[in-house]
Parts: C-alpha cells; sequence; structure tokens
C-alpha cells in the first residue's frame, strides 16, 4: 500500500528573530498567474485606506507581462505594492519575520513550502482553503482559512490579525510549534526513514 511521506521546512534557517512586527502583508512565490497575485491585491484593496497594509510580494522569477498587470490593478486599488526578485535567504527571513501576516492565494497548488516557512517564523498565514494548502493550515492555529476567493473576508481576516497583536503573537507562536512538531525537515526525514527501515524488516522477516 502506498503511504504519503510529507514534506518538511528547515526551521533552523526559517526562524523567530523579534524584529518589531510592520504593517506589511507578504506574498511568496514566483510571480506568476497560478500564484494568484490579483486575489491578494484584491483582498488587501477591501481593507480600510487608513490601515491598509503594504503588499511585499517575494518572487523567485517575474513574469513581466502579469506583473504589469498587478501593478495596474494596485493602483486602480490604492495598494501600495512592492515585488522583491531573487533576494538572498537572510532577506527573506528578516521579510518574513516583519511582516504581521503572510497571504496565500495560489490557486490549487499541490503542497505548497511557503506558508510553513512564514509560520516557522512565527507568521500567522491568510489563505484561500484550496490545494495543498487545507492540510498544512488548521484555521485558528497558524492562520485563518478561507473557504472559497472572496476578498472581503480575506480583507477581515488580515485586518483582524493587525488589529490585535496579542492574538497574532499567539497564533504566531502555535504556528512554529506546529511546525517543528509536523512539518520540520527532522520529522520528513524521520518518517521516511521509519518507512524504509519498516519495509526492510519486514522483506528480511518473510524471506
Amino acid at each position: 500500500d502506498s503511504k504519503v511521506c510529507y514534506l518538511g521546512v528547515d526551521s533552523k534557517l526559517f526562524e523567530p528573530l523579534d524584529l518589531p512586527r510592520q504593517n506589511i502583508v507578504v506574498g511568496l512565490g514566483g510571480i506568476s498567474p497560478g500564484k494568484g497575485l490579483d486575489r491578494a491585491v484584491r483582498s488587501i484593496g477591501t481593507i480600510t485606506a487608513s490601515e491598509r497594509p503594504s503588499l511585499v510580494w517575494i518572487g523567485n522569477f517575474s513574469d513581466s507581462n502579469y506583473l504589469n498587470e498587478i501593478e495596474k490593478l494596485a493602483g486602480s486599488l490604492e495598494v501600495d505594492f512592492v515585488q522583491k526578485v531573487r533576494i538572498s535567504d537572510r532577506e527573506l527571513v528578516v521579510l518574513l519575520n516583519q511582516a504581521s501576516v503572510m497571504i496565500y492565494t495560489s490557486v490549487l497548488e499541490p503542497f505548497g513550502f511557503a506558508p510553513l516557512e512564514a509560520n516557522a517564523c512565527g507568521t500567522p498565514v491568510v489563505a484561500i482553503a484550496e490545494g495543498g494548502i487545507r492540510e498544512t493550515l488548521q484555521d485558528g492555529i497558524n492562520g485563518f482559512l478561507i473557504n472559497d476567493n472572496n476578498p472581503i473576508e480575506i480583507g477581515q481576516a488580515i485586518s483582524k490579525l493587525i488589529n490585535d497583536p496579542n492574538l497574532a503573537r499567539e497564533i504566531g507562536e502555535s504556528a512554529r510549534n506546529t511546525v517543528i512538531e509536523r512539518w520540520s525537515l527532522e520529522s520528513a526525514i524521520n518518517n521516511i526513514e521509519n518507512i524504509l527501515i519498516g519495509e526492510v524488516k519486514s522483506t528480511t522477516k518473510n524471506n
């Protein structure tokens, strides 16, 4: 019978730095349609202008045509959109620590490392509940899951975390603990090793 060997993230690289949180929402993933940047911009655009956070998007590549569309959309909704492409791991970890929230709007992403990397830094995630995120994000434990692509609900969840630092801190701490317990590299390696050792023992016994 097949078994799922879940992936893990480096919880030693992605770690809390105790930096002051800023009025920033971070997104992480290639700047392309599959990552749903338009969903993120529309969601941020629903937040009251006086409280509206900046959206800092970190990508390992950028589709120039799609980026132009996103910049136009952000301008029309008065969303402060900042792109950062191919930054260092250190800068990435710093930004994840400075952000109040990660927004995750990918379209049917099979697994998705980004939310767990943010969680490992103690950063809550607000995500659309589709694809692999439904396994890694527990609503109210390491972030908030929104059942469909509803910009208003996504914006409200983000505002809730930004306006309640104690709640954000509590969920951030829970998020870090969840990664250590279930989604670390060590957990992934142990899982694979235990399955392989079990198969070897089973084969030896049968022979």
